[in-house]
């Protein structure tokens, strides 16, 4: 720093000077002290000044030791050798004491010399330039301690800062939600904690890639729902905590987020997000949504049923008081047999309503079933149902076993035999095949077909409703198809139809568990 002083102040006028070491060291020279010795100045930088002097070295060293030791400027006399051979130059001579630093415990000289010809009273002008800059120095370099010293307190505020920051990050990498941070300008992501990257799929940190093209798919901008204009005011001042809930279109999960606009490590106001995953509760709420809708079906279908029958009962028992009184008793015996069968038609009703009900609540441990012995059991519980509609059952022997409510699948079996040869229309010789197949997928799916009146694809959804018939006057309650899709549903599995339409007949298709069965676990 005091070279480049040196430099500077070494331009104001045409003097010599020399900056010179407490050993004698020429420093450095300006570009007058080069010229009126006939060298350059690099010829001259790191010589002893004894050795360019004609002086005798010691009247040069005392010199040079009273200049160091004084405060003030020290005048004196030099006689220097020049380039030129023999001849030498008479110098009046100002000897200044310098400190580098305030630290600095060798100081330095800065001499001036002037050839004694052109001495006079510039001298003093000079003198007093020279102890202006000399002030100014060492206010410089007062003013350069005050500055290192902010620069060492902002230095270890930025380093305190840079730990918490750290310690921060720390602390939502551990988080078991999803934790990241964009610019609210440019998108940038700034941090993904590790459940984030996991939930998303992401290899490596994910710093620097776009939000919109990394959290989300498909989006070929700025998200449409981006909450960044809610985190801020119209002056750009962070607002608070914005929350909401939204589906990830990235892994299709549901999250419960919490945004809020922050001041980052580097300035930048952005925007962190914290988001808990709440599939599962999101799920739920669909199960109950629909668990609802199902109890409002079934309540309102409950009711109508049972209004035909009471209806039935309540209109012949005023035909039974009408017969007592004129003592017809032929009628009366009429009316009650109908009242009977009204009875005896809400009871069956309920009780099909019971056990539905019980799916669910009252389930069996599960075990090993062989469904071809589930289906034999089936076809002898129904052999008198069978033979009295002339038709034929085949079963496919060792079909694969399962990991089941044994009698609640064996109840699935013999519905849809029964439903198979109920519904055969004016076929003969009804038939019906019991076996399974292999899916595209892997799974193993069971499947009865029969050769009966077959099922238009818009009644596939319809049929497997509670109380749902095709035919209204066909026997049973219409519960039975919601029974079996019940049952296999809470097996984990899956049920449908397939048919080619009216008169093709119809193939009911089922999957279950091929292993330890999900109602033990």
């Amino acid at each position: 720093m005091l070279r480049q002083c040196f430099d500077e102040f070494t331009r104001l006028f045409a003097h010599a000077c020399f900056l010179i070491s407490p050993t004698g060291i020429i420093l450095r020279s300006n570009a007058a002290a080069a010229q009126m010795l006939g060298q350059g100045g690099d010829l001259l930088a790191g010589r002893n000044i004894t050795e360019l002097t004609a002086t005798p070295a010691g009247t040069v060293g005392h010199y040079l030791k009273r200049c160091l030791q004084s405060r003030e400027p020290v005048p004196g006399g030099l006689r220097w050798r020049t380039a030129i051979p023999g001849r030498e130059v008479d110098c009046y001579c100002h000897g200044y004491r310098l400190l580098i630093s305030p630290d600095e415990k060798e100081p330095v000289l800065l001499l001036r010399c002037q050839l004694r010809e052109q001495a006079g009273n510039s001298f003093a002008a000079l003198n007093q330039t020279l102890e202006n800059l000399r002030v100014s120095h060492h206010k410089l370099i007062r003013k350069s301690s005050q500055l290192a010293n902010e620069i060492l307190e902002r230095e270890e505020v930025q380093k305190k800062l840079a730990e918490s920051h750290e310690r921060l990050m720390t602390v939502l990498d551990g988080l078991d939600a999803v934790v990241y941070v964009a610019d609210m300008q440019t998108h940038e992501l700034m941090f993904l904690n590790k459940y984030a990257r996991d939930a998303l799929g992401l290899i490596g940190s994910g710093v620097g890639q776009i939000c919109w093209q990394t959290i989300q798919k498909d989006q070929t901008g700025p998200c449409s729902f981006c909450t960044n204009q809610r985190l801020v005011d119209a002056e750009g001042n962070p607002t608070g905590v914005y929350r909401w809930e939204f589906q990830n279109t990235q892994n299709d999960c549901w999250y419960d987020i919490r945004d809020r606009a922050i001041r980052w490590i580097d300035g930048r106001v952005v925007r962190m997000e914290i988001a808990t995953d709440i599939t599962k509760r999101k799920k739920s709420e669909q199960v109950l949504e629909q668990k609802n809708a199902e109890l409002e079906n079934f309540t309102y279908a409950i009711s109508h049923d049972l209004k035909s029958p009471i209806i039935t009962i309540k209109g012949f028992l005023g035909s039974l008081v009408s017969d007592a009184r004129s003592g017809d008793f032929e009628r009366m015996e009429s009316d009650v047999k109908r009242i009977a069968k009204a009875a005896d038609k809400m009871q069956v009703l309920l009780d099909d309503v019971l056990e539905l009900s019980r799916i669910g609540r009252l389930v069996n441990p599960s075990a090993e079933l062989s469904m071809t012995e589930a289906a034999n059991e089936a076809i002898e519980d129904l052999a008198a149902f069978i033979k009295a509609k002339n038709a034929v059952v085949t079963v496919e022997a060792n079909m694969p076993p399962v990991f089941v409510d044994c009698h609640r699948i064996r109840e699935v079996m013999q519905n849809l035999i029964e439903n198979a040869i109920k519904y055969s229309g004016s076929q003969a010789e009804p038939r019906v095949e019991v076996g399974s197949k292999v899916l595209a997928d892997g799974q193993c799916a069971y499947f009865v077909k029969d050769n009966g009146i077959g099922i238009e694809p818009k009644f596939y959804g319809k049929i497997f409703g509670l109380f749902e018939k095709l035919d209204p006057h066909s026997d049973g309650t219409g519960i039975g198809l919601a029974l079996v899709k019940r049952i296999v549903d809470l097996h984990g599995g899956k049920i449908w139809v397939e048919s080619s339409g009216h008169g093709n007949g119809s193939t009911f298709y089922f999957t279950l568990p091929q292993q330890q069965s999900a109602l033990e676990d």
